[in-house]
């Protein structure tokens, strides 16, 4: 059987419509329902100053991150919000292949990133029992995780990845940017979402990781760059400026998402500090932010 191909073929009745006709058959209205498309996430990148360029890590960072946001959103609309849950990697390939985003054509002369999900409904295992879902769900999930954090309502369903995530675009707005705009669409192509990450925002996602922290003791931050990381045992080697040696890091799992785009590249990390002769040593990490190599 041949590969179907699309034709420009007008029925006859079409081809020798009269001037008078045409018009009153442009001016009728449709019928029918709207045709299904996909659910959307569109992201639009505002520069500062009104700018017309933007590096390439720029966007990659950007749609890589959208696409780990989607993957939270995913899991918590399978497996239900949990504020611990920090680890892509613990997900099953059936559920990163319903997460999935793919990109479209980029618009010219504009730094908005269309992108859809195009996975079918699935059925899937979670911790209860075997239930539908469809990817309309990852969208909506995704504008309310944004939305919890713009609001300060419901923030402790939010992980704690997600949160990482948010707060890793920061390098994005320093560098570049003046905020990242998510637009989201159902299936039928009706918008129902606009969320906004500015600097607010992120400050928001800064004082909700906080407010997580268990230690109340004094904390002080170190910039350098990472040098050894190993996220089995979440240790790291940081390089500090003048420091001879380097300074060993431990840090919790909830930080892995951060810290795995950190090897070799600067960062600022916040915790408690421990010295030996006035140069540190040791630091118990409890905040992640990555710094422009630039």
């Amino acid at each position: 059987m041949r590969e179907p191909r699309k034709t420009d073929f007008r029925p006859r009745w079409l081809r020798t419509l009269t001037p008078e006709a045409e018009l009153e058959f442009a001016e009728m209205p449709p019928n029918g329902s709207v045709p299904w498309d996909w659910p959307r996430i569109t992201t639009r990148i505002l520069m500062h100053d009104h700018g017309y360029r933007l590096s390439l890590r720029s966007v990659s960072e950007v749609t890589q991150l959208t696409q780990k946001l989607a993957d939270y959103a995913g899991y918590d609309v399978v497996y239900g919000p949990n504020p611990n849950f920090a680890d892509l990697r613990s997900l099953s390939s059936e559920v990163t292949r319903f997460t999935k985003l793919t990109s479209e054509p980029f618009e010219v002369g504009s730094f908005t990133i269309p992108a859809h999900f195009e996975s079918d409904p699935v059925e899937i295992m979670n911790d209860v029992n075997k239930s539908r879902y469809e990817t309309d769900q990852i969208a909506m999930r995704f504008a309310d995780m944004l939305g919890s954090i713009e609001s300060s309502t419901n923030v402790t369903d939010v992980s704690v990845g997600a949160l990482q995530t948010l707060s890793a675009l920061k390098g994005i707005l320093n560098r570049e940017a003046s905020s990242i705009e998510f637009s989201l669409s159902d299936r039928t192509g009706t918008a129902f979402a606009v969320r906004k990450v500015n600097e607010g925002f992120l400050n928001q996602v800064r004082d909700t990781i906080k407010s997580r922290r268990s230690s109340r003791e004094k904390l002080e931050t170190l910039e350098g760059r990472v040098t050894e990381l190993d996220i089995v045992e979440c240790k790291l080697l940081l390089s500090v400026g003048d420091v001879r040696h380097r300074v060993k890091g431990d840090f919790s799992s909830m930080f892995t998402p951060s810290l795995r785009e950190s090897l070799n590249r600067r960062v600022r990390l916040e915790g408690i500090v421990e010295r030996r002769d006035s140069d540190p040593s040791v630091i118990h990490i409890q905040s992640v932010e990555m710094l422009d190599d630039e």
